[in-house]
């Protein structure tokens, strides 16, 4: 019985060390901007990770503001990720890297439409996360951290200033027809 009880401590123990050295990880949305009808990736970001083996988010927006478009791994992603982007407001992310993730930098990019009018914002929120160790399985402590998306000033037609890109052209076009002549002159 005394020796049940004294591995039954020591597993309580194990588990105390393994949640509080991962008590540093964070994960977050950064904040973004972007304006009607335009594609904006926004990251979710990790801080302070250790052989993390799997994530698994639960991404809260207002879908009257955003829609989104995918989910792609982030730089720090090197192994799998799945998203169920079917309920509009929520994205599930599951991540899985049998290596492990260390470190700080992107583990996931989110792809939104901004569908919102200029002015409005949704935050983007991370309502749900779970971590678990690639060795052994435990689960991670970890801080969240939410974004705001902010919807800006609508673009010119186009996204560029009206006739600039024919007025570049052709100047490049005029430079390029001074080098070329300049070149036969020297030759001639």
């Amino acid at each position: 019985m005394r020796k049940r009880a004294v591995v039954m401590g020591l597993v309580i123990v194990l588990s105390l060390c393994a949640a509080v050295s991962a008590a540093d990880l964070t994960v977050r949305v950064s904040d973004a901007s972007g304006r009607t009808g335009s594609t904006v990736d926004v990251p979710i970001t990790v801080t302070g990770a250790k052989d993390l083996g799997a994530l698994d988010l639960l991404v809260q927006y207002d879908p009257a503001v955003l829609v989104v478009r995918g989910v792609e791994k982030g730089s720090l992603t090197k192994g799998m990720i799945l998203a169920n982007t079917d309920s509009p407001g929520n994205i599930s992310i599951a991540l899985i890297d049998s290596q492990g993730i260390t470190g700080s930098g992107p583990v996931a990019v989110m792809k939104f439409q901004v569908t919102g009018a200029t002015g409005t914002t949704s935050p983007v929120t991370i309502v749900m996360a779970l971590g678990n160790d690639v060795e052994t399985g435990e689960e991670f402590v970890m801080q969240t951290g939410g974004g705001t998306f902010t919807v800006t000033e609508e673009a010119p037609a186009g996204g560029t200033i009206p006739g600039f890109d024919a007025m570049a052209a052709l100047g490049a076009l005029g430079v390029i027809g001074a080098i070329y002549l300049a070149g036969r002159e020297r030759r001639g």
